[in-house]
């Protein structure tokens, strides 16, 4: 059995030591480059959906459907679900248009928000 002087003692713990800082400075590292690649595509994922999230601008004398938001009833497969035909007669702020039928000026047309 072989007895370890102070000196080899210290240098087994330095390296010990000097092992872990390794080890530790590689894991900030790993950390670093994760927070960097969640951040880009946090980013990506912002930009893709202010892209397909975009809203329709109407215009005046613009034709559009209208479907009933919250009609939680189910109407079925053959039933209608869209509403219209409609020509925006008004578009206020906001994208607010004022709907009128096609067919005849309704003399209580359709606020669509």
């Amino acid at each position: 059995m072989s007895v370890a002087s102070g000196n080899e003692k210290d240098n087994i713990s330095m390296e010990v030591l000097t092992n872990i800082i390794i080890k530790l400075e590689k894991l900030q590292e790993d950390r670093i480059q994760a927070v960097k690649t969640t951040s880009i595509q946090q980013w990506n994922i912002t930009l893709w959906s202010q892209h397909k999230n975009t809203k329709k601008q109407f215009n005046s004398s613009d034709y559009a459907l209208w479907f009933l938001k919250g009609n939680n009833s189910h109407l079925g497969k053959f039933n209608r679900k869209w509403f219209g035909l409609y020509r925006v007669q008004y578009v206020l702020p906001n994208n607010i248009v004022l709907l009128v039928t096609v067919e005849k000026f309704e003399t209580s047309p359709i606020l669509v928000m």
